[in-house]
């Protein structure tokens, strides 16, 4: 993920018993999340949007929005 404007906040959780981990990003800063790892890309300002470049990989990516931290899937983007 490429910040290309504005500032975000990135959460992110390798495993289960890992801890979460917060990342501020800002314009030009670049962050690689492995598929299936748990993340969440904040935009914490209300003044100013964040825009960002997203590349999946893969003939198919595939994403699921979870519940909670570690929680049960409630949607599927495959």
């Amino acid at each position: 993920m490429y910040s290309i404007a504005g500032s975000s906040t990135v959460r992110v959780k390798e495993g289960f018993e890992d801890e979460l981990h917060v990342h501020e990003l800002s314009t030009g800063d670049f962050i690689c999340i492995p598929a299936w790892t748990e993340h969440q890309v904040c935009n914490d300002s209300d003044q100013q949007d964040a825009v960002w470049l997203v590349v999946q990989h893969g003939s198919h990516p595939v994403g699921a929005e979870l519940a909670d931290w570690g929680g049960a899937v409630t949607t599927t983007h495959d």
